[in-house]
This record gives C-alpha cells, sequence and structure tokens, in this order.
C-alpha cells in the first residue's frame, strides 16, 4: 500500500468529507498501478488529472441507493433490502439505461444519472432530498393518554419538539412531527407506540447549477404503493425528458406537473 506524505494528506482533507474515502481509495489503486510507493502532492496532483475524465464517467445510466440504517443504526425503522432491490428491477424493466443513453447522445455524465435513494429514518441523509426519487421509512404513532403518567421521556427524546405535557398528559403536535418513532422508543408505559410503519416519498431532487431540493409527493404509503410511484415517474421522465436532463429540471420547467405525479 502506498504510504501519504503529510503535504498530500494536507491536500486530500481539502476533497469533500463524504467522498474523501473513495477519492483516496482511487488514488492508491492508481499509485499501485503506476508503480508508485509514495503519494506525494505532485503524485495526488497527477492522479487528479488522469482519473478526472475517468470519475465523470458513472458506470452505469441509474443508482439505487439505501443508507447504513439496514445494517444496525438505532435510529432504523424497519430494513427495506428488498425494497431497493424490487425498485432497482423497476429502473432495469423500464430500460431507463437505455433511455437516457440515447437521450444523452454520448457518454453518460453523473448529471445524466436517474437516482433513486432510500433512508431508513427521516433523519434521512442527504442523498433523499437529491434524489430524483427518495424514500424515507417513517411510522404512525398511536396515543393512548389513559396510560400516559406525565414522566416527560418522549419529550426528550423528541428531536422536533412535537410533544407537550398537557393536563399531565404527553400530546403529539403533527404539524411539527416527522414521524421518527423515537417518542414511541422512550416511553415506558406505551402511552406512544408505533401503530404502522410506512413510507414518505420525495422526487425531483438534485444539485448542480440550478439545485432542487425533492418534494413531497406522497406522505404515508405502503412498499407496493412506493413502487407504483416509481413506476410512474419513471413513465413520466421518459415522456418529458429531453436531453438526459434530471427529473428536479423537467419540474422546473413544468412546475405545475409535479403535483400530478
Amino acid at each position: 500500500m502506498p504510504v501519504w506524505t503529510q503535504e498530500a494528506q494536507d491536500l486530500l482533507k481539502q476533497v469533500p468529507f463524504f467522498v474523501r474515502g473513495k477519492v483516496k481509495r482511487k488514488v492508491e489503486e492508481w499509485a499501485e498501478r503506476k508503480g508508485i510507493e509514495r503519494i506525494t502532492k505532485d503524485a495526488l496532483l497527477a492522479a487528479k488529472r488522469e482519473l478526472k475524465d475517468k470519475a465523470a464517467q458513472p458506470e452505469r445510466a441509474f443508482t439505487v441507493e439505501g443508507c447504513f440504517g439496514r445494517f444496525g443504526c438505532p435510529h432504523a425503522l424497519g430494513n427495506s433490502e428488498r425494497l431497493l432491490k424490487e425498485m432497482e428491477k423497476i429502473l432495469e424493466e423500464e430500460n431507463i439505461e437505455e433511455f437516457i443513453k440515447e437521450k444523452a447522445k454520448g457518454k453518460i455524465k453523473h448529471h445524466n444519472q436517474f437516482r433513486v435513494a432510500l433512508s431508513e429514518c427521516p433523519n434521512s441523509c442527504s442523498k433523499v432530498h437529491i434524489a430524483d426519487f427518495g424514500v424515507q421509512h417513517i411510522v404512525k404513532i398511536k396515543e393512548k393518554p389513559e396510560l400516559c403518567t406525565g414522566c416527560e421521556k418522549c419529550l426528550e427524546a423528541c428531536p422536533d419538539r412535537a410533544i407537550k405535557i398537557i393536563n399531565g398528559k404527553a400530546k403529539l403536535n403533527m404539524e411539527r412531527c416527522l414521524q421518527c418513532g423515537e417518542c414511541a422508543k422512550a416511553c415506558p408505559t406505551g402511552a406512544l407506540s408505533i401503530e404502522q410503519k410506512g413510507y414518505r416519498v420525495l422526487i425531483g431532487g438534485k444539485l448542480g447549477r440550478r439545485p432542487r431540493l425533492a418534494s413531497v409527493t406522497a406522505e404515508f404509503t405502503s412498499e407496493e404503493e412506493v413502487l407504483k410511484l416509481l413506476k410512474d415517474t419513471v413513465q413520466f421522465y421518459k415522456q418529458h425528458c429531453q436531453s438526459g436532463e434530471r427529473l428536479g429540471t423537467i419540474l422546473q420547467r413544468m412546475p405545475k406537473q409535479a403535483l400530478t405525479l
């Protein structure tokens, strides 16, 4: 394994944290192919020049990504591994790969990819909010005030201040609640409990020159409904895509259409 000089490490720290590990690995692979044992600042810059064009070309025209929650995060509301596989299957059945290649008229760039992202809780890493189709695992909370002792453990657990104690009983404010279920996990008596699990669906997120955060298109759905919404969204995208642009660009161009998805 190549050794990094301090100067090269300092330069690497300027790379955004969420891709730093990938960049480090790619540079080390590049150095090994070149027979380079020490990665200096000059070597890092040389690797950047050589890898730049390759890095701009993704392996596929679409991505389906889940968060690490399904591997044991305490905030995860479940494991959506099957749903991730079913969503990828829909993209393959819709031939999104061939469609984007045709529309892009050349080599596919990252800004041509159709991106699907899933988070196992509403804490929701940024990918869900900048994906063409984002999914958040959420819950419905059931209130049983007769079981509430007013211990305030739910208040301590709620990150959104969506609970108040009224007349000695916990009361949810649904306008503030993001349906993460932390209050139910903390409640010792079952006064607040998870009644049902489901998904929130967001569409049209993207970064780039004209960024757009994804907008909610379905507030609480089942796995089956998520898959139907994805298929409908892909078909809408294929109908209105002009040159391999992101779904968010289409919705910026046709804002009223977003309401009909």
